[in-house]
Order: structure tokens, then sequence, then C-alpha cells
């Protein structure tokens, strides 16, 4: 009977400790939640699904980084943009979000004497990391970017 009074508490403890571990990533379908993005926040302009030449070309990656993904480029009259790519490891996945940050930069720099109207955009553009997941999300509203985004990627 000790031994049991022992027992539970000891195997309370250890369920406690478990259950604040950090949690598994998110699985995520990096297609989807481009999709999902696109279908569910509002762009003035008409978003076309980039090839995958013109998605490594615009980004300057390699297709050997990314296992799945999607990006969605403007006609170029705004700077709004979606990607949401999964990359093949941690090592790419960091390449990937510099990427997407310096392609947010180079934007900048183009739409800045072109229609300085979009640095609004481009200066509240979503990036985010979720372990291998990437995502950006240029658009007018930027704080339900942001809530779309954290709610698809964690």
């Amino acid at each position: 009977m000790k031994q049991l009074k022992v027992f539970f508490p000891l195997l309370l403890i250890i369920a406690l400790l478990a259950g604040c571990s950090s949690q598994v990533a998110k699985s995520v379908d990096a297609a989807k939640a481009a999709d999902e993005l696109k279908s569910s926040l509002t762009f003035k302009d008409e978003l076309s699904e980039a090839t995958q030449a013109v998605r490594d070309r615009t980004y300057g990656i390699s297709d050997g980084d990314i296992v799945a993904g999607k990006l969605y480029l403007s006609s170029g009259a705004t700077a709004e943009e979606i990607a949401v790519f999964e990359a093949k490891d941690d090592a790419a996945a960091e390449r990937l979000l510099a990427a997407a940050k310096e392609r947010v930069e180079a934007q900048k720099t183009a739409f800045e004497d072109y229609a300085p109207a979009e640095m609004t955009k481009l200066n509240s553009a979503v990036v985010e990391r979720n372990g291998k997941i990437i995502a950006l999300c240029i658009a007018d509203d930027s704080a339900a970017a942001q809530k779309k985004v954290k709610e698809l990627i964690g």
C-alpha cells in the first residue's frame, strides 16, 4: 500500500511534465495553405500561380530545397503575393526564410518609385516560419494575413 502511495503521485508528476513538453510541429500542406490564403483574403490584383522555374528565379532558390509549396504572383501592378513552401530540412528552411525576406526587400526597391502606395503593404508583409514551413503574404490587410498565416502554419 505504501508503494502505491508513492507510485501514483510519481505517475501524476510524470504525466504533468509530459503535458508541458514541447508540442509536435503541426502538419501542413503548403500548397493547400497557399490556396487558402488566396481564397480567404482580399486582393486588389489577380494573383496567378507561378511555375517552378519562375518561383526558383523569383526567389533565387534551388528546387532541391523545396518539398512542396506554391507561389502566387500579382500582375506586377501591385506588390501582392503569396508564397508557402515546405523545406526539405531545417537548413533549407533557413535559406527559404532568408529568400522570402530578401524578396520583400527587392519588392520595396522595385515599388518605391513605381507605385509608392504599395509600400504600406510591403512594410507590413507577413513572413513566418514554423518548422520546415515558410509563408509569405503581402496583402492590404496585413492583420488579417498575419492571423490567417498563424492559423494555417501555427
